[in-house]
């Protein structure tokens, strides 16, 4: 289940995460309870850690859309949040589960799937993993927002893991909480054979940090939440030309700062790019950051000129001050969808993308296309239990065609994989 801050709504939302979207604390659950819902997980769905492989229906056709998994809630996980990732002609993914710590999974382009890793069996493993699986030489990294060695107020403060394709998993590096980073969020990059990434809480100022994995040993190299900087990184990092860019989905320079575009040098040299704070400018950015040349692509779920997220762009302008405009503002309506959480994925100049609401079929999410002028299109709109809904994480590409999860939705509520060519 997710639970992030920065969700709001005025109307009933069609999802079992509406609930979840409007508590006000992180990872907190709705029921008053002050213990994380992530501590609350059933061990009912976890005590097989057997590799399982679904077959799974539904022929995909060219131009088309189509469901190519449902998850059951069952072995094979639920509730996928992350980015899928590629490799060797493979999809890879994880789910974080409600009733438990989640999977970690391969799956083929037509949809059979093979469970590697089933998260929370052995104490000390993770819980609940968020973040896309980042492959390095053929070993993927991923992260937990729950679970680990540490301790932070009644459960894990969350992990670094890696696997392989033939399921072999260890935990690199669990966070301890205090000064140490609690609760990564983000996608990881692999920065010359060191992995990046940042935690949404933690560090000198319990506002997050940016750490690094160097030789199996972790560091931090900056803390969040000083003097007009942002805090609560939700998103991973980018990789240009050796320096790390991010968001982040709170804080920033001024008293009506509400998240921000950051720069990090691998050292740790921290500079804010742009605050998020005019009127009809984005607002907490969760998404990661990619890049078209010099420019930088980003969403914020809320804002923008109709408030209900956008598409935004940063130009670095070489050494001097950074500018940003909104490419294109979410309209929330049977023509559009609204707040993006999710990362730009780059194809042929354009930039392609996911909205947890919005849509011509209820409200459900779409999937959208959006030009680097700012022209829209609106590629699928979910539809519920017979092709998911809520689309939570972004869009990898494989062999032309798009994929991607979506958080809910299939006939047991548990969440989709799909296809789709642009």
């Amino acid at each position: 289940m997710i639970f992030v801050k920065w969700a709001r709504f005025s109307v009933p939302r069609p999802s079992i995460l509406a609930l979840s979207f409007a508590c006000s604390t992180f990872l907190t659950a709705c029921s008053g309870s002050d213990q994380p819902l992530l501590t609350q997980r059933s061990t009912s769905a976890m005590q097989s850690s057997v590799l399982a492989t679904t077959p799974i229906k539904k022929s995909r056709l060219p131009g088309s859309f189509s469901t190519i998994y449902f998850f059951s809630g069952g072995p094979d996980g639920s509730n996928p949040l992350g980015d899928l990732t590629t490799s060797a002609s493979l999809l890879y993914g994880t789910t974080a589960g409600i009733q438990s710590c989640g999977t970690a999974f391969s799956m083929t382009p037509s949809g059979s799937q093979t469970v590697l890793h089933v998260f929370g069996v052995d104490e000390g493993d993770g819980c609940a993993p968020a973040s896309n699986l980042l492959n390095v030489n053929g070993t993927l990294y991923g992260t937990t927002l729950d679970g680990g060695s540490g301790y932070c107020g009644g459960s894990g403060c969350g992990t670094v893991f890696s696997i392989d394709p033939s399921g072999a998993y260890q935990v690199v590096y669990s966070f301890q909480g205090a000064g140490d980073g609690i609760e990564p969020f983000g996608n990881l990059v692999n920065v010359g054979g060191d992995i990046y990434g940042t935690t949404f809480k933690g560090g000198m100022y319990s506002n997050g940090t940016v750490f690094v994995i160097s030789s199996g040993q972790e560091r931090v190299i900056h803390s969040f939440g000083g003097p007009d900087d942002g805090a609560a990184p939700h998103a991973g990092l980018l990789d240009v030309a050796g320096v790390l860019y991010g968001t982040t989905s709170q804080g920033g320079v001024g008293k009506r700062a509400e998240g921000t575009v950051f720069s990090i040098t691998p050292q740790g040299t921290e500079k804010v790019l742009w605050t998020f704070k005019k009127k009809g400018d984005g607002s907490g950015p969760l998404g990661g950051l990619t890049n078209i040349g010099d420019i930088l692509y980003g969403t914020t779920p809320i804002g923008g000129a109709k408030k209900q997220g956008c598409v935004f762009s940063v130009q670095l302008n070489g050494k001097k001050k950074a500018t940003e405009a909104v490419v294109y503002s979410f309209a929330e309506n049977a023509n559009d969808g609204s707040e993006p959480y999710s990362d730009l994925l780059v194809s042929g100049q354009n930039l392609y993308g996911t909205t947890l609401y919005g849509g011509a079929s209820g409200g459900y999410g779409i999937v959208f296309e959006v030009t680097q002028g700012g022209q829209e299109t609106i590629l699928h709109s979910f539809s519920g239990k017979t092709d998911g809904y809520a689309p939570y994480g972004g869009l990898v590409q494989l062999d032309g065609v798009l994929y991607g999860t979506t958080s809910s939705g299939g006939p047991s509520e548990d969440g989709t994989v799909f296809a789709l060519t642009p």
